[in-house]
């Protein structure tokens, strides 16, 4: 895991000045420990035995599926589509319509939430349905 501080910056006024000084620290796991998180909960909590990958080729997006596409054929899943967009495309009707037609269990898609959201919304449109943990009551812990 990597913590990175950044400084809040901001005019210093008498009422601000001690919130200015406060760093704010993020922590972010690298690709190594979340694609395999992902892949862990996609194929054992979830049980998804065929899985489409989709990145957005950023250097985020690609390591990111291709941890998750190591660590879901370790688990003896198969990947069954493996595509690629860009992180500033709005129309992936093509690339979700390749996907539809193979039948998956369960899609992921490794990008950032700018384009994931529409992503989601399109194959939503295309009557594509997969596992989804958010329309079950208990998300699975473990």
């Amino acid at each position: 895991m990597r913590a990175s501080c950044r400084s809040r910056r901001r005019r210093r006024t008498r009422r601000t000045r001690s919130r200015a000084s406060r760093p704010t620290y993020r922590v972010v796991a690298t690709d190594a420990q979340q694609g395999p998180a992902l892949a862990n909960y996609a194929t054992k909590a979830l049980g998804a035995k065929r899985i489409a990958v989709v990145d957005d080729a950023t250097a985020y997006g690609k390591g990111l599926a291709e941890e998750f596409a190591k660590t879901v054929e370790a688990n003896g899943a198969k990947i069954v589509a493996r595509e690629a967009t860009n992180d500033r495309a709005t129309d992936f009707r093509a690339i979700l319509t390749k996907i539809k037609s193979v039948h998956p269990d369960a899609i992921m898609f490794g990008g950032m939430d700018a384009t994931g959201g529409p992503f989601a919304k399109q194959a939503a449109a295309l009557g594509i349905r997969g596992k989804n943990p958010w329309r079950r009551r208990r998300v699975p812990t473990r």
